[in-house]
């Protein structure tokens, strides 16, 4: 018995070992050998992807879609236009399917677009499948991008942020021959592309054209966002450099600054430390960024804090918005501070959803005082409002001073910012404000009542929105109530 134990603990170990080499294999795969860099990305002739047809509508889209048809007919009479239609109608009519993000006409859409001679037609359909970021005239837009000599620019262009939207990995080869260029055209929308599309490959490629290239000023400044969301761990060396290099333009130097921070490498945190100290405010708002991708870093959250009380409002407007994404709630004294007394008014309208969002026992007095304290302003209430409103709490106190403004027509500012904010973030529990909204004699008023309803179709104030469908004196938003509720001449 003894010897068959020993037997099976033998062959429990092994398999432990193996699967264990097994897992470090299959990761090994995928990250890159210690000090070795991937091949950089090259110019060239794309291939062409093969052609493929659009894809299935997406169900909660259409029903969605659906609902802002004007009549049962509409998709036949949608149809019949793309079908008969001149071009300036074609083009009109896939304008409003971008805008409703209707993708019921894609098939019919694709097939138009693969037989027209229209550009107008053909540049508005490419328009709407980069809208449903639909990959199905991918071939064409690479075809284009390989030879633009002949093509209209707004095509060509069209080609590129198409093959960015959809991801097209195959453009890429075409994209950086773009670059390659001698043209100006097309090389801020190329770099653009690549940014959105390549890898570590990419990124190499971008970073030996900004060190080694004739680059005026705004192109390196193209490059060097690009290289910012390309996020390639290989380039920081580089990014490093850039940033700390102030001979560089101010501008190149920021985005730098916000490149090694999205990189989310810890030695970025001592290189933004010391860039903080930099004269350019502009710098010093770009390290704020860097350092956002650090919430459990002390010295970054201690540069966030002291960022709140910077001489410049844009770096202290992004610090307050470090604080609350980072939710730094140490910082909480310095952003109520903030909001009671910093001399520009977008500052303080940063503090207000920061406040909320922490959710401190200070901070929940300090915004609920604000809006039963009868000497804060009106301005302040709305703002205290929405961002309790947004937070999820203090409701409350929030439809309280909302059923009393709806009465005061001395108050309608704060009526309206407080009736825009209950339909931003509508729930059930709103029904009462809803209906007091619809009573009201204020047309505008009324119609945000509709908006109200709208969203969360109250079951206590349909009849209110019924009445207002009969109303023939009620204007705008008698037509409003009916479309509500689906009724049509």
């Amino acid at each position: 018995m003894k010897h068959l134990m020993q037997l099976f603990f033998c062959f429990f170990i092994c398999g432990a070992l193996a699967a264990q080499d097994s897992f470090v294999a299959e990761h090994a795969a995928h990250e890159p050998a210690a000090g070795v860099l991937p091949e950089r990305a090259t110019a060239g002739e794309a291939t062409v992807p093969p052609p493929r047809d659009p894809r299935v509508p997406d169900v909660e889209k259409s029903r969605i879609a659906a609902q802002k048809d004007e009549g049962p007919d509409t998709v036949r009479k949608n149809q019949q236009t793309l079908e008969f239609g001149i071009s300036d109608e074609i083009a009109a009519l896939i304008k409003t399917f971008i805008d409703n993000d209707d993708p019921r006409y894609a098939s019919d859409v694709y097939q138009l677009f693969r037989v027209t001679k229209s550009r107008i037609v053909r540049e508005r359909a490419i328009e709407y499948f980069m809208a449903l970021s639909d990959p199905c005239v991918a071939d064409y837009a690479v075809t284009v991008l390989n030879d633009p000599s002949d093509v209209p620019r707004s095509t060509v262009s069209l080609a590129i942020r198409y093959c960015a939207a959809v991801k097209c990995t195959e453009s890429v080869p075409a994209l950086l021959t773009l670059i390659e260029s001698d043209k100006e055209d097309y090389f801020n929308e190329a770099v653009y592309a690549v940014s959105e599309i390549g890898g570590a490959p990419e990124a190499l490629y971008l970073t030996d054209v900004f060190l080694n290239g004739d680059n005026p000023i705004n192109r390196k400044q193209t490059l060097m966002r690009a290289l910012g969301k390309l996020q390639a761990l290989e380039t920081w060396d580089s990014m490093v450099d850039i940033a700390e290099d102030d001979t560089q333009n101010t501008f190149v130097r920021m985005y730098a600054a916000e490149a090694i921070g999205a990189l989310k490498k810890a030695e970025s945190v001592p290189v933004l430390v010391r860039l903080f100290e930099a004269a350019d405010p502009n710098l010093r708002q770009y390290v704020i960024k860097g350092l956002r991708n650090f919430p459990d870093n002390d010295e970054a959250i201690a540069v966030i804090i002291q960022g709140i009380r910077d001489d410049y409002y844009r770096v202290r407007i992004e610090s307050i918005q470090a604080v609350g994404e980072m939710n730094i709630v140490q910082a909480v004294p310095a952003v109520l501070y903030r909001a009671e007394h910093d001399k520009e008014a977008v500052v303080k309208k940063e503090c207000w959803p920061v406040i909320a969002a922490l959710n401190t026992p200070e901070g929940n007095a300090f915004l609920t005082d604000v809006l039963t304290d009868s000497k804060k302003s009106d301005s302040a209430k709305a703002l205290a409002a929405e961002a309790l409103l947004k937070a999820e709490r203090g409701e409350d106190a929030v439809l309280a001073i909302a059923a009393d403004v709806v009465r005061d027509d001395r108050r309608k500012p704060l009526r309206y910012s407080l009736g825009k904010a209950l339909v931003k973030y509508a729930r059930p529990s709103f029904a009462s404000i809803c209906a007091a909204y619809l009573a009201s004699s204020d047309a505008s008023t009324v119609a945000i009542g509709l908006e109200l309803y709208r969203a969360e179709r109250f079951p206590a104030a349909e009849e209110a929105v019924r009445s207002l469908a009969e109303n023939n004196r009620a204007g705008a938003n008698q037509k409003m109530a009916r479309r509500i509720l689906g009724i049509t001449d």
